[in-house]
């Protein structure tokens, strides 16, 4: 496990998506008691099970979005005493994986004091759930922010991205991009996470955020809120379709 900051650590993997290889991370935070939080499994190796035991007990299983769900079931086989956590939409997309709670705006007691998090809304296809670490000053996000180069992707799927603004620069994923028609809902939902005091960024895909975070953070939700206003009915309409279909 690579340490992030202090009691926060990550691990990083490979998945593919729609074929893509893509770099991906997951984040394991040390709470109170040596109880460990973890954001977005990644794939439970044998090396990244003795990995993460050796930083404590296991007592969260959270996935941010229902788009991250491939690892979930081998976390549920081999930490049945955690406590497992779903985004909204992930229950109906994966109904053969068991969580034990569904995430919503309100703080969760068993971390709150440790973690805070907000759910993203506006999105027609997902929504996501960004967690802020408060000992650390850390944003863990998976989708909301990516920061893909030459090191966490291929060449071809950069230029591939290129429409989608993504290329070599932190920003919203291309789902966010397309998805985000109700601009007022998501500036609502980010309201609480603009006030975070945030120092670095944790993301799932790309290069990781040390600087400038929080001016990253504002800036990519700006840019976000700023192109969901710009859609025009007809563009709404044909996406909602298409997110319907997924």
């Amino acid at each position: 496990m690579i340490e992030f900051a202090e009691d926060l650590f990550y691990e990083e993997s490979h998945v593919k998506f729609y074929g893509v290889p893509l770099l991906t991370r997951m984040a394991v935070v040390r709470l109170p008691g040596e109880h460990l939080f973890v954001y977005s499994p990644v794939y439970l190796s044998d090396e990244v099970r003795r990995a993460v035991d050796a930083l404590g007990a296991v007592a969260y299983i959270v996935e941010p979005n229902k788009i991250h769900n491939l690892a979930m079931a081998q976390w549920i086989e081999a930490y049945p005493a955690a406590r497992t956590y779903a985004p909204p939409g992930l229950p109906e997309r994966r109904p053969d994986l068991h969580f034990d709670e569904l995430l919503t705006p309100e703080p969760v007691p068993a971390w709150e004091d440790e973690l805070a998090h907000v759910l993203t809304a506006g999105n027609v296809f997902f929504s996501e759930a960004l967690f802020f670490h408060r000992k650390s000053g850390t944003v863990m996000v998976a989708d909301f922010v990516e920061n893909a180069d030459k090191h966490t992707a291929p060449t071809y799927a950069l230029i591939l991205s290129r429409p989608f603004g993504v290329l070599r620069r932190a920003t919203a994923s291309p789902e966010f991009k397309m998805f985000t028609h109700d601009a007022d809902a998501l500036a609502a939902s980010l309201a609480p996470a603009r006030a975070w005091p945030i120092q670095r960024i944790f993301l799932c895909h790309g290069k990781l955020i040390t600087e400038d975070a929080r001016a990253t953070f504002n800036q990519v939700a700006d840019e976000l809120i700023a192109l969901a206003r710009k859609r025009s009915r007809l563009y709404r309409r044909l996406t909602k379709k298409m997110a319907e279909r997924e």
